[in-house]
């Protein structure tokens, strides 16, 4: 359940050597397997007709291309990042509960130390003496 580009990242990444040698059984480090990766790219036809491509884009010739706002909005970006949250969220479902579980926790605490304190200065000035003593 993983995106092709983040494995071959995560496979060619120096990082994550001891990864890839416990996948393996210790038998390839991520040098090799990029060497590996790059040796079978470039024996393989999609190397040669992006060779061939690439070719014949440079003897093209015409105007210079201008550059255009080409990035996404900002609603865009707001949904694409907010369907890529769903998505994670439906994939990892106990981490999320997990943290939902310690901010209903956390409330819990923070209003136990509020509940019932009164309005008057008095109490007040109790919250805010217990404060400081706890922070200094």
């Amino acid at each position: 359940m993983r995106n092709p580009s983040d494995h071959y990242l995560r496979t060619i990444n120096k990082d994550f050597d001891v990864d890839i040698e416990q996948g393996l059984d210790g038998t390839i480090t991520a040098t090799e397997a990029v060497n590996v990766l790059s040796d079978s790219y470039k024996s393989s036809n999609a190397y040669d007709h992006v060779q061939k491509r690439v070719q014949d884009i440079c003897l093209k010739s015409g105007e210079a291309l201008e550059k255009k706002g080409s990035h996404a909005g900002f609603i865009t970006q707001c949904v694409v990042l907010t369907q890529r949250s769903f998505m994670n969220m439906y994939r990892d479902l106990g981490y999320y509960w997990l943290r939902l579980a310690i901010y209903i926790a956390l409330c819990l605490c923070v209003g136990t130390i509020y509940y019932d304190i009164g309005h008057s200065y008095g109490s007040i000035q109790v919250i805010n003496f217990f404060f400081n003593e706890l922070l200094y």
